[in-house]
């Protein structure tokens, strides 16, 4: 059953009451696995459930390598940081042919060459931002957006679909080929050897390629959900 997110106000007068954030947490429509942030609690975070039954998220055992539940200073509502050092959360899925990818998430430092998912072994489910600056996905070919990237919170959609692969930063899409390789897992905020500063809000996976009218409504959802 969807649930109700509440926000408490950061300050109110006397004569301001409470505003409270009652939007209805709605699943990513059609995903085999999907992460809110709304459900987690508190944190350090050593196991992210998902809002379906499939998939949880797992971080090292160790609890300072485990992600932490902040909330955001600008919005107010939660997300999940990983400090840039030896934080990261995995996932176990195994998924090949078509596919998407919704993430809700941000690099604060906006460096090069540094990832917020990779999809287990090699280049299979990955977003990243690239050696030129810009946001790009991967599933065994780049496919490069024209967005540049930044510090900013983003809704990116990655339809891993071959030759016809799309890659959406906040509706602005690029089309073509991505590459057909099988996403063994989900890393997020790190690959096999290096970790980057993120913050991470909902990571869904659909198991198949979303059309433009399913693309828009996820845009649509995800924007409302988190206040973008």
């Amino acid at each position: 059953m969807p649930g109700l997110g509440i926000v408490a106000p950061v300050s109110f007068g006397d004569a301001t009451l409470p505003q409270l954030d009652i939007t209805p947490l709605l699943r990513v429509p059609g995903a085999s696995s999907d992460w809110a942030v709304d459900k987690v609690s508190a944190g350090p975070v050593a196991t992210w459930y998902g809002m379906v039954q499939a998939g949880q998220m797992v971080a090292p055992t160790v609890a300072s390598q485990r992600p932490n539940l902040t909330t955001d200073g600008v919005t107010g509502r939660k997300i999940m940081h990983f400090d840039g050092v030896n934080q990261r959360f995995d996932a176990t899925l195994s998924l090949s042919g078509a596919k998407t990818l919704v993430v809700v998430g941000r690099l604060p430092l906006a460096a090069n060459s540094s990832y917020l998912i990779t999809g287990g072994t090699g280049p299979s489910f990955n977003l990243y931002i690239g050696s030129n600056g810009k946001f790009a996905s991967t599933a065994g070919t780049t496919l490069a957006s024209t967005v540049t990237a930044d510090g900013n919170m983003h809704v990116f959609i990655f339809v891993s679909n071959g030759t016809s692969s799309v890659f959406s930063v906040d509706g602005v899409e690029v089309a073509g080929a991505a590459g057909t390789s099988t996403a063994t897992g989900l890393r997020v905020a790190a690959t096999s050897t290096v970790y980057a500063q993120a913050d991470v809000q909902r990571i869904a996976v659909v198991p198949y390629a979303a059309t433009s009218a399913q693309r828009a409504a996820i845009l649509a959802q995800m924007k409302s959900q988190y206040g973008l």
